[in-house]
């Protein structure tokens, strides 16, 4: 019986779509009834459309509903009209499917705004209660991201920032909602920062400050902070100077009162001390010590490792070797000492600031060598140039930690052993590691991926290129941007596409790094690009980038000799 209702209703739905009346199969008990109504009438043209905006006029909400869900899919610029008329629909799903489907249609060449709606019909009062809706149902289908610390690389942001900036009061409002679970709040709170709109920075400190006075039940502890932790994170893809931020952020990196919140409240320091002058630079970095003197965990020591190091000065960089050799954390500072001073170049002159700064580096990397981990102390060994004797045992043992046949320390720790194995090998130029670098570059783990890419660029090994390529759809944005760059460095043209989507990114990091390569690209020429712009002065110089990309990069070829790309 319930076949013969199944086929009876789908016949229904079809037939009437000779005319423009109302798909009757929306109206089915059975979902796979109104699914299979649902593509008939996308499948149905001029008809389809005819009956999908009579079915807006119907007094079932579920038949309005259904019918804007396939407008969403078939509805032209002269549909658009109905559509924004659905925003003052009485039932707020229907109001949610409208909006939806005003994004499909409007919102592919650009952002949906309130000032577009508002000249079809749709008060900005509509639109603002219609997307309030929408972007709650978006939060809600994302908001169980395992932690913080992967939301400032997943893809699943993505559609609520399709909804455009009109979205961000409705973001707004869902994340000082006390109502809503932390977690709910924090993806709201994420969800606004990857906008990149910096008028956004007093809003997330007011929000921050309150959360880091609230007191903290022990039981659920992990839960209440992930909203401070989003806020830092925000705050770090805002890559704000406000100095209120910045005070806020260095409370939250000595005070927060879990390893999450600290790691990512370091990292926005770090990611702001770029911008701020030798002051602002001089109490960032004092800060970062004063983690050290706290017995920081791990992750804060990195971070805070790597402010002191990128500072470079010899007066920063005692904290690094202290933790090293009083084996707090290991393998703490390696990380960006190894990429922030070249030991093969000349000596300095004796007595200089740059002779004293290389020789606190070359006592950062004999601690290294002597007590960090295996990897670390092997990586160590080849900055020092100290590895020709034992090379092949050397080579062995990075081999076998990537192959998981020797085993290295847990959690971070392994991590970073990992990464470090990488860049070591690539040091080495040990082309026979190639395949196994290229198997690393499948990893779950986005920093193992990053480095395996990142060493494969260094050995540039031709077979080795597709492998590249794929990386440039990493589900890391940073990664992205960063095998963009080596591959642009190798005469590649596809990744300038990669850097030009990047200057639309929602962090800082990645804004600064592609417009810089970019710029580099043209010859000084920024089109008018600053990646500390607000959003909408961003997104028309983007528009200007995309053109000239969709115009003149067909016309771009390598020059071998000067290592840059010219127009021809």
């Amino acid at each position: 019986m319930s076949r013969v209702l199944l086929v009876t209703g789908a016949i229904i739905g079809v037939c009437v779509l000779a005319g423009d009346a109302v798909p009757q199969g929306f109206r089915s008990p059975f979902l796979s009834v109104r699914e299979e109504t649902r593509r008939d009438v996308v499948l149905s043209g001029d008809a389809g459309r005819a009956a999908a905006l009579a079915g807006l006029r119907d007094a079932d909400f579920r038949v309005r509903r259904l019918s804007l869900e396939a407008l969403g899919e078939i509805a032209t610029d002269a549909d658009v009209p109905s559509l924004v008329a659905a925003f003052r629909d009485r039932d707020a799903g229907v109001r949610v499917a409208a909006v939806e489907a005003f994004v499909a249609t409007r919102g592919r060449s650009h952002a949906i705004g309130a000032d577009e709606a508002a000249s079809r019909g749709a008060s900005a009062m509509d639109l603002s209660e219609a997307l309030r809706h929408l972007a709650m149902r978006k939060i809600l289908a994302i908001f169980d991201l395992p932690n913080p610390g992967r939301w400032a690389y997943d893809r699943r942001f993505q559609p609520i920032i399709d909804l455009g900036p009109a979205a961000r009061p409705a973001l707004r409002e869902a994340a000082r909602d006390s109502r809503l679970t932390p977690s709910v709040r924090a993806v709201a709170i994420m969800a606004l920062a990857r906008f990149g709109d910096r008028s956004d920075v007093p809003f997330l400190v007011a929000l921050g400050g309150d959360e880091m006075e609230r007191p903290r039940r022990r039981v659920d502890i992990e839960q209440q902070d992930d909203l401070p932790a989003a806020v830092a994170a925000g705050l770090a893809y805002l890559g704000t100077t406000d100095g209120s931020a910045i005070d806020l952020l260095k409370t939250m990196t000595l005070r927060g009162s879990t390893p999450i919140v600290r790691n990512w409240a370091a990292w926005a320091l770090l990611i702001a001390a770029e911008e701020l002058d030798s002051a602002g630079r001089e109490a960032i970095a004092a800060t970062a010590a004063q983690a050290f003197d706290e017995e920081g965990d791990a992750a804060v020591l990195d971070i805070s490792a790597q402010i002191l190091g990128w500072l470079g000065t010899p007066r920063e960089l005692p904290p690094l070797v202290d933790a090293i050799e009083h084996e707090r954390g290991g393998y703490v500072a390696y990380l960006f000492l190894a990429a922030a001073w070249d030991l093969s170049a000349a000596e300095p002159p004796a007595g200089t600031p740059e002779s004293q700064t290389r020789a606190a580096v070359v006592k950062a990397f004999e601690a290294i060598a002597k007590r960090g981990l295996p990897p670390a102390a092997a990586f160590a060994r080849v900055r020092l140039g100290r590895v020709d004797d034992g090379r092949e045992a050397l080579v062995l043992r990075l081999k076998r930690l990537l192959e998981g046949r020797e085993s290295t320390e847990e959690g971070d720790a392994y991590e970073y052993g990992l990464r470090t194995a990488c860049l070591a090998l690539a040091l080495l130029g040990e082309r026979s590691a190639v395949p196994l670098l290229e198997s690393k570059c499948q990893s779950e783990l986005d920093d193992i991926r990053q480095a395996a890419a990142l060493a494969l660029a260094q050995l540039a090994e031709p077979s080795s290129l597709p492998v590249l390529r794929a990386r440039l759809d990493d589900p890391h944005e940073f990664t992205r941007v960063l095998v963009a760059r080596d591959l642009l460095a190798l005469g590649e043209r596809q990744p300038i596409g990669v850097l030009v989507d990047a200057l639309d990114s929602g962090n800082i990091w990645s804004r600064r790094l592609a417009a810089q390569l970019l710029e580099a690209v043209r010859g000084g020429e920024t089109d008018g690009y600053d990646p500390r712009a607000g959003l909408a002065a961003r997104r028309e110089s983007v528009a200007r980038w995309r053109a000239w990309w969709r115009d003149r990069g067909p016309a771009l070829r390598w020059d071998a000799a000067a290592k840059v790309f010219r127009d021809a």
